[in-house]
């Protein structure tokens, strides 16, 4: 998120998500050809090794290194991004970053000058951090931002593992339902730029919290209505899923986004965790794990309304700049 402009987050998560969808269906095709889960982890982990490579390939965030007061290597990363994209970039514009970076080494002798050099260099992660958690916009925003991750990784998983169940080939059936994933994303990349993100993610979980309950009306022995219902309850899901990779990244500042991005990313883990105990409520009512998915996705839509908007905004690089972006809410209200 922190590599692209505005306008270029949308599409790089979309093509990141097409990439995982491929492996979703890999993984199915591997299974029905393998028949061994032993050989199948073989498989599937070996290629993680592969990983090790980022080390040497990837660049950290010129946005991140600026927040920690590292500004030549943050110029060293424009530079090399620079090249790649045969832009010319003017030594004029990054001199005040050398400056910066100077500022920050040098020995204060002043009280001007330490003034100057407390308002320039960051403070560490620890104080940030704790000077986050402090300010009650930006808890509120880690507590709703848990339960919409929660939600959506209860739903998206437990879809995904429940299919195996439906009528037909549990392998095909997989397959579907991961395939559905790929016209989702990319209805994702057209709705989150034309209608912001907080219509697109309401929309979403009200319409997957539908399908999922209106599975339950649905009369024994109908194959096709099931199975057509429970595709379009993944896709919206999907939807909603992808929304919040990107709006959660764009809600917290650069200096604590990553930490916090964890944090809601972990508790969000609940929900996949939970979600392969679902088949065993089917024991008791068919429906029943598909109700559950219906009644959380609902209460999720509910606090969506709770955060702003931020189609097309700068990410916020520091607290206050973060808590502006409800304020610029409310002053558009009031408006």
């Amino acid at each position: 998120m922190e590599l692209v402009g505005p306008k270029g987050r949308v599409f790089g998560n979309t093509l990141i998500n097409a990439v995982f969808v491929m492996g979703l269906m890999s993984l199915a095709a591997l299974s029905w050809r393998l028949q061994s889960w032993r050989n199948l982890l073989r498989v599937i982990y070996s290629p993680a090794i592969l990983v090790l490579s980022y080390l040497w390939i990837l660049n950290d965030s010129a946005r991140w290194l600026l927040s920690k007061g590292r500004h030549n290597e943050a110029v060293a990363v424009l530079k090399k991004a620079a090249k790649m994209n045969k832009v010319n970039l003017p030594e004029e514009l990054l001199m005040p970053l050398h400056e910066l970076d100077k500022l920050a080494v040098s020995d204060p002798d002043t009280d001007k000058f330490k003034e100057d050099a407390n308002n320039e260099i960051p403070v560490k992660e620890e104080s940030v951090f704790l000077k986050v958690m402090k300010s009650s916009i930006i808890r509120k925003r880690v507590a709703v931002c848990s339960f919409l991750w929660m939600t959506c990784t209860f739903v998206y998983y437990g879809l995904s593992i429940n299919s195996v169940s439906l009528a037909g080939s549990k392998y095909v059936n997989f397959i579907l339902v991961a395939f559905v994933e790929i016209p989702a994303n990319f209805v994702c990349l057209i709705v989150l730029e034309k209608f912001g993100r907080k219509r697109v993610l309401i929309i979403a979980y009200v319409l997957s919290a539908c399908l999922c309950i209106g599975l339950s009306f649905l009369p024994q022995g109908q194959k096709w209505w099931s199975l057509t219902l429970y595709l379009s309850g993944k896709f919206s899901i999907t939807v909603a899923y992808s929304s919040v990779y990107i709006y959660v990244s764009e809600v917290f500042p650069t200096s604590v986004r990553q930490s916090l991005l964890a944090v809601c990313s972990s508790l969000g883990r609940v929900g996949s965790t939970l979600a392969p105990l679902t088949p065993l409520l089917a024991q008791y009512y068919d429906n029943l794990p598909s109700i559950f998915f219906g009644s959380m996705a609902l209460a999720a839509s509910v606090l969506v309304f709770s955060l702003p908007e931020t189609i097309n905004v700068r990410l916020p690089d520091t607290i206050e700049d973060a808590e502006r972006l409800s304020q610029r809410k409310v002053n558009k209200d009031s408006a």
